[in-house]
């Protein structure tokens, strides 16, 4: 396992920040798995990789749907959210177990 990235660490933070401030009320949990999903995703060989704008936009949409936290249920329901192009989609939907299990 590679040994932790700072910048990476304090990107992760300050998105974190971000999000609690622009979705007020969110549980923790949720923004937490939500940044952390996200960083995830920017992992993958997707066309359009997820910015802060759509990480609000997928945490607005689960905090809506009253989710507490991010299960796959809900990960699969709502990722139009966060995954904007079909291709994309369809990629993530195809990997989503490993994903979310930090493969």
């Amino acid at each position: 396992m590679p040994p932790p990235n700072p910048l990476v660490e304090q990107l992760t933070t300050r998105e974190l920040q971000i999000l609690t401030t622009r979705v007020p009320g969110i549980r923790q949990r949720l923004a937490a798995e939500v940044v952390g999903f996200v960083q995830k995703l920017r992992r993958q060989d997707l066309f359009k990789r997820p910015g802060v704008a759509e990480t609000i936009d997928w945490a607005r949409t689960l905090h809506f749907l009253g989710e507490t936290d991010l299960g796959k249920e809900a990960a699969s329901d709502t990722l139009g959210a966060v995954v904007k192009e079909r291709d994309d989609l369809e990629l993530v939907r195809d990997n989503l177990a490993d994903i979310t299990s930090g493969g």
